[in-house]
Protein backbone atom coordinates (compact mmCIF):
# COMPACT_ATOMS: atom_id res chain seq x y z
CA UNK A 1 0.00 0.00 0.00
CA UNK A 2 1.35 3.43 -0.93
CA UNK A 3 1.29 6.45 1.30
CA UNK A 4 -1.19 9.15 0.34
CA UNK A 5 0.44 12.11 -1.37
CA UNK A 6 0.46 15.32 0.68
CA UNK A 7 -1.83 18.13 -0.37
CA UNK A 8 -0.16 21.11 -2.00
CA UNK A 9 0.38 24.05 0.30
CA UNK A 10 -2.21 26.83 0.00
CA UNK A 11 -1.33 30.11 -1.72
CA UNK A 12 0.18 32.90 0.34
CA UNK A 13 -2.45 34.86 2.27
CA UNK A 14 -4.81 31.93 2.79
CA UNK A 15 -5.40 30.11 6.04
CA UNK A 16 -5.43 26.38 6.40
CA UNK A 17 -7.92 24.66 8.66
CA UNK A 18 -6.95 21.16 9.75
CA UNK A 19 -9.78 18.82 10.67
CA UNK A 20 -9.51 15.19 11.70
CA UNK A 21 -13.05 14.18 10.89
CA UNK A 22 -12.43 12.31 7.63
CA UNK A 23 -14.07 8.89 7.23
CA UNK A 24 -10.74 7.04 7.10
CA UNK A 25 -9.28 8.85 10.13
CA UNK A 26 -6.70 10.77 8.07
CA UNK A 27 -6.09 14.46 8.60
CA UNK A 28 -7.59 16.54 5.83
CA UNK A 29 -6.59 20.12 5.02
CA UNK A 30 -9.24 22.56 3.88
CA UNK A 31 -8.16 25.94 2.54
CA UNK A 32 -10.15 28.98 3.65
CA UNK A 33 -9.56 32.49 2.41
CA UNK A 34 -8.38 35.00 4.96
CA UNK A 35 -10.46 38.18 5.11
CA UNK A 36 -9.02 40.89 2.83
CA UNK A 37 -7.81 44.01 4.54
CA UNK A 38 -8.11 47.05 2.29
CA UNK A 39 -4.78 48.68 1.60
CA UNK A 40 -4.51 52.32 2.63
CA UNK A 41 -5.39 54.57 -0.25
CA UNK A 42 -2.97 57.31 -1.26
CA UNK A 43 -6.01 59.50 -1.84
CA UNK A 44 -8.28 60.73 0.92
CA UNK A 45 -12.01 60.81 0.37
CA UNK A 46 -11.93 58.26 -2.42
CA UNK A 47 -15.39 56.79 -2.94
CA UNK A 48 -17.11 59.38 -0.78
CA UNK A 49 -17.77 61.96 -3.48
CA UNK A 50 -15.02 64.24 -2.20
CA UNK A 51 -12.77 63.95 -5.21
CA UNK A 52 -9.22 62.71 -5.33
CA UNK A 53 -6.79 64.62 -3.17
CA UNK A 54 -3.30 63.40 -2.35
CA UNK A 55 -2.85 62.49 1.32
CA UNK A 56 -1.04 65.07 3.44
CA UNK A 57 2.68 64.48 3.68
CA UNK A 58 4.27 64.19 7.09
CA UNK A 59 5.38 67.62 8.31
CA UNK A 60 9.09 68.24 8.49
CA UNK A 61 10.37 69.28 11.87
CA UNK A 62 13.13 71.78 12.40
CA UNK A 63 14.70 72.29 15.78
CA UNK A 64 16.08 75.62 16.87
CA UNK A 65 18.94 75.51 19.32
CA UNK A 66 19.27 78.55 21.55
CA UNK A 67 22.79 79.82 21.73
CA UNK A 68 24.10 80.69 25.15
CA UNK A 69 24.65 84.38 25.79
CA UNK A 70 27.90 86.07 24.83
CA UNK A 71 29.08 85.81 28.44
CA UNK A 72 29.07 82.19 29.70
CA UNK A 73 30.30 83.38 33.10
CA UNK A 74 27.13 85.47 33.48
CA UNK A 75 24.99 82.44 32.59
CA UNK A 76 26.80 80.30 35.15
CA UNK A 77 26.42 82.98 37.83
CA UNK A 78 22.72 83.46 37.02
CA UNK A 79 22.12 79.70 37.27
CA UNK A 80 23.92 79.60 40.63
CA UNK A 81 21.82 82.49 41.99
CA UNK A 82 18.53 80.97 40.83
CA UNK A 83 19.53 77.55 42.18
CA UNK A 84 20.30 79.05 45.61
CA UNK A 85 17.03 80.98 45.80
CA UNK A 86 14.15 78.97 47.21
CA UNK A 87 11.52 81.30 45.73
CA UNK A 88 13.26 82.00 42.42
CA UNK A 89 14.70 85.31 41.28
CA UNK A 90 13.39 88.18 39.18
CA UNK A 91 15.47 89.81 36.47
CA UNK A 92 15.78 92.95 38.65
CA UNK A 93 17.12 90.94 41.59
CA UNK A 94 19.67 89.23 39.34
CA UNK A 95 20.74 92.58 37.85
CA UNK A 96 21.40 93.95 41.33
CA UNK A 97 23.16 90.78 42.51
CA UNK A 98 25.29 90.19 39.43
CA UNK A 99 26.02 93.84 38.69
CA UNK A 100 25.13 93.61 35.00
CA UNK A 101 22.81 95.56 32.73
CA UNK A 102 19.18 94.51 32.59
CA UNK A 103 19.23 93.82 28.84
CA UNK A 104 22.23 91.51 29.17
CA UNK A 105 20.74 89.64 32.13
CA UNK A 106 17.34 89.25 30.46
CA UNK A 107 18.85 87.92 27.24
CA UNK A 108 20.91 85.45 29.29
CA UNK A 109 17.83 84.34 31.22
CA UNK A 110 15.77 83.89 28.02
CA UNK A 111 18.57 81.82 26.48
CA UNK A 112 18.65 79.62 29.60
CA UNK A 113 14.85 79.22 29.42
CA UNK A 114 15.10 78.26 25.73
CA UNK A 115 17.73 75.64 26.62
CA UNK A 116 15.49 74.19 29.32
CA UNK A 117 17.75 75.03 32.24
CA UNK A 118 15.40 77.66 33.73
CA UNK A 119 11.62 78.08 33.84
CA UNK A 120 9.91 81.48 33.80
CA UNK A 121 6.83 81.69 36.05
CA UNK A 122 5.49 85.19 35.92
CA UNK A 123 8.32 87.63 36.61
CA UNK A 124 10.42 85.01 38.45
CA UNK A 125 12.84 82.42 37.12
CA UNK A 126 13.20 78.96 38.66
CA UNK A 127 15.37 75.91 38.02
CA UNK A 128 13.67 73.43 35.71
Amino acid sequence: MTAPSPLPSPPVGERVKVSSSSPSGERVKTAQRAPRVPSPSPFQGEGRGEGRRPAAAAPKTTVAVAALSADPALATAALAEVRAALRGRTAEELCATLGSERVTVESTLRALVAQGQLVARGPRFFMS
